[in-house]
């Protein structure tokens, strides 16, 4: 049997010899005896990237990201691991963009050299021709509903001459829907709620026919607040097609008190539930589209499918077959991708890189995935002490008053 040493050199040889089917499987069986050799992936990078038909085959290495994460991920975190597969795939995107022929200068968004910041002077003010839809859909838990649609109303108000925010929404009961629509602005659909992959795709062909510039796919119970909106939007000024949280905060309306965290994101240990090989990848909360990659998926997320859960991952898998790998706002900044006006990638901003706020706001029976599962181990989240005093200070007292209301009234009172 060979070692790992032997496979990775075996790897090599047949990539130089343009034998990728082979430097493939080398290159798996290497990893899996030592799935640390992440220098054998650039050194395959590299030479894939020599060659026509390699560089059409360079997504393929992804896969051995992807292998790799999940062998490190068997019994321990891997968020030690973000920079360096964030490097690694900016290497494959670096590349394909380099072979692309589409090219364009664009301003860059640094607020100085070096600075990952985006800062509201870096927001355009031709923004009154610029579209922003947020798709949702709502099912039951109507104040929830209530308090979601209402905030969406006052953002769109806070932010209008910055840009136009189009709240499309898609609902399974007509009667409860229209009390909880009723005054708010949104572009109501009705839909029925099972499959959902099949409800938010008729949302999805909703918004084709709304001339948008760019889709925020929100769950009713998710809210953000101002700062993340008006970054999105530079962003896909900027050329970005697709953009996303790694991280974000969940409130727990069903413990008592209350409990507000600060998830993570993925990479802790399987044993910890923490998906190890979706290291650095979006989460499904507020992940933005531009106009251009929607037309390219056809506005179309789930095609063909009928699903009721593991919607973000299928949805998320279609989009990295396109090409777009998850890669930091740092790395991404600093790479020639950022002058492009292809989109390739998806930035994985923090939050505090643009001074915004999300949260998810887990209510009742009614949420997809439970709270339960994001603080599985103690490395998945950190507490946040004061719940009601930081959704008061990012999201406003209003807001907070609502949601205070909700967790000790409840949704019927």
């Amino acid at each position: 049997m060979k070692g790992f040493h032997s496979l990775s050199l075996a790897a090599c040889k047949s990539a130089v010899n343009c034998d990728f089917d082979a430097s493939l499987s080398y290159a798996r069986q290497s990893l899996r005896l030592y799935p640390n050799n992440l220098v054998l992936i650039l050194q395959l990078i590299k030479e894939f990237a020599k060659s026509h038909e390699g560089r059409a085959r360079l997504l393929e290495i992804d896969e051995l990201i992807t292998d790799s994460l999940r062998y490190l991920g068997e019994v321990k975190s891997v968020f030690g691991y973000k920079d360096s597969i964030s490097f690694l795939r900016l290497n494959i995107l670096n590349t394909l963009h380099s072979h692309s022929s589409r090219h364009s200068t664009l301003k860059s968004l640094r607020s100085s050299p070096g600075s990952s910041y985006l800062s509201s002077e870096d927001i355009s003010n031709e923004t009154a021709s610029f579209r922003m839809g947020i798709l949702s859909c709502i099912w039951k838990r109507p104040r929830l509903s209530r308090i979601f649609l209402k905030h969406l109303h006052n953002l769109a108000n806070e932010i209008k001459n910055e840009l136009e925010l189009v709240p499309i929404i898609v609902g399974s009961d007509r009667v409860a829907d229209d009390k909880v629509c009723s005054g708010l602005n949104v572009r109501y659909s009705f839909f029925s709620n099972f499959p959902l992959s099949r409800k938010w795709e008729h949302g999805l062909a909703v918004a084709s026919g709304m001339d948008l510039d760019a889709l925020i796919i929100l769950g009713s119970d998710d809210f953000v607040n101002k700062s993340l909106l008006l970054a999105y939007k530079t962003l896909i000024l900027s050329g970005v097609s697709l953009a996303g949280l790694p991280k974000a905060y969940f409130l727990n309306l069903n413990a008592s008190p209350p409990t507000l965290i600060l998830w993570n994101g993925y990479g802790s240990s399987a044993k910890c539930l923490g998906q190890p090989h979706r290291l650095g990848e979006t989460i499904g909360m507020a992940r933005v589209l531009s106009k251009s990659l929607l037309e390219k998926l056809d506005y179309s997320l789930w095609p063909g499918l009928e699903l009721n859960k593991g919607l973000d991952y299928h949805s998320l898998r279609r989009m990295m077959g396109f090409g777009h790998l998850p890669v930091s706002f740092s790395h991404y900044t600093s790479s020639p991708l950022f002058k492009a006006t292809d989109g390739m990638g998806q930035v994985c901003i923090e939050l505090d890189d643009i001074d915004a706020f999300a949260v998810d706001i887990k209510y009742d029976d009614g949420n997809v995935t439970s709270f339960d599962k994001y603080v599985s181990c103690d490395c998945t989240h950190n507490i946040i002490d004061n719940p009601w005093n930081t959704l008061s200070t990012r999201l406003g007292e209003e807001l907070t008053d609502r949601l205070k209301f909700l967790a000790y009234h409840g949704d019927n009172a």
